[in-house]
């Protein structure tokens, strides 16, 4: 891959990338607890900051799949090897509730950035499933004394990554009939891209709305979203430093 283009993805030399990068579309650091430097704010934003001493890459590509497929695929050229995805979903399923985990372990594609990671782009990719790296998986889920604490519910499943938030609504019951649970817009580019990248990567929600409860992203009220915003900081740094330096430390497995 040409190194101009990973420079101007990225908006830093690749070296500069760690082992461990959070992707999170539209969460600043401090939102979820982390310290962190900005190195870059061009396509996107770019910190630097530490977790368990260990140095650790943050990015925010901004929402939607293309420029979060981008991200990954330019991470090919990095010392990248581990990723985490970070970011609000909503929930399709009765139970449910706005502030808790959601940690899915496959991804259906029905958007349209992932078939341009493939040398054939008419092949279409919609239904396809992308899994996480089970491994990543397992290491971020073992915090859940700390859920109980919260008094947050983990709930685990089949999510779907869409391109429109308008037009979403007239498909809702098609994608619950695929079994769904969550429903995004990046993570599905976010596998496909690891996985072309050659990248071990997971997947970690906190549920911003339920349509299946009649909470809408719209109609979510300010106090649920200022509980939400409460979960995710008080939370999450917990689910990342489990991702770097879990109880399971991938490294050893």
């Amino acid at each position: 891959m040409n190194n101009s283009l990973i420079n101007f993805i990225l908006g830093v030399n690749p070296d500069i990338i760690h082992k461990y990068v959070i992707i999170a579309p539209c969460w600043l650091p401090d939102s979820v607890g982390v310290k962190a430097t900005l190195i870059s704010k061009k396509t996107c934003e770019l910190w630097e900051c530490k977790v368990a001493d260990i140095d650790v890459t943050y990015i925010v590509p901004g929402v939607g799949a293309c420029g979060c497929a981008d991200i990954v695929m330019s991470l090919k050229e990095t010392k990248c090897k581990y990723a985490l995805f970070i970011g609000s979903a909503g929930a399709l399923s009765k139970g449910i509730s706005i502030g808790d985990i959601a940690f899915p372990s496959e991804i259906i594609c029905a958007e349209g950035a992932s078939r341009f990671l493939y040398n054939n782009i008419e092949n279409d990719l919609f239904g396809r499933k992308y899994h996480v790296d089970s491994i990543v998986l397992n290491s971020i889920c073992k915090i859940e004394k700390m859920y109980e604490d919260y008094k947050v519910n983990i709930h685990y499943g089949l999510g779907i990554s869409v391109e429109s938030i308008i037009s979403q609504y007239k498909h809702i019951n098609k994608m619950i009939g695929y079994g769904c649970s969550f429903i995004d817009m990046e993570s599905s580019a976010f596998l496909a891209a690891s996985e072309c990248a050659g990248i071990k990567s997971a997947i970690a929600y906190c549920i911003s709305d339920n349509v299946m409860q009649e909470e809408p992203l719209y109609l979510v009220s300010e106090e649920k979203l200022a509980y939400r915003k409460q979960i995710r900081k008080e939370i999450f740094p917990n689910i990342i430093y489990s991702f770097v330096k879990g109880e399971s430390n991938i490294e050893n497995q």
